[in-house]
């Protein structure tokens, strides 16, 4: 245990969650939008790696760990996208046992 009772288990706990959380947003947001794409996504990543640089106020861990999800979550999906030479459906992107 670590301070305050709790074990450092949250963090990845909480990682993982925030992690699972923004690719299943991708992924409806992808098969929602058919125009939204790589280039899309690479600007909403470029602000997250702003809002990353930017933390002279104090997010706190918890959304520190959100935002490095977030990020983390773009930049597999982008890579996915690029990788990916037959994408016709997030069903692609993903693997259809994600979706």
């Amino acid at each position: 245990m670590s301070r305050g009772g709790f074990s450092e288990g949250w963090k990845e706990t909480t990682y993982r969650e925030a992690l699972e959380r923004e690719l299943r947003g991708l992924e409806r947001r992808l098969e929602s939008d058919p125009r939204c794409g790589a280039e899309e996504l690479e600007a909403v990543l470029r602000h997250l790696y702003v809002m990353l640089g930017s933390d002279w106020g104090g997010r706190g861990e918890v959304q520190n760990l959100c935002l490095e999800a977030a990020v983390a979550a773009y930049e597999e999906t982008i890579a996915r996208l690029k990788n990916s030479q037959a994408l016709k459906t997030p069903a692609d992107v993903f693997g259809a046992s994600r979706l």
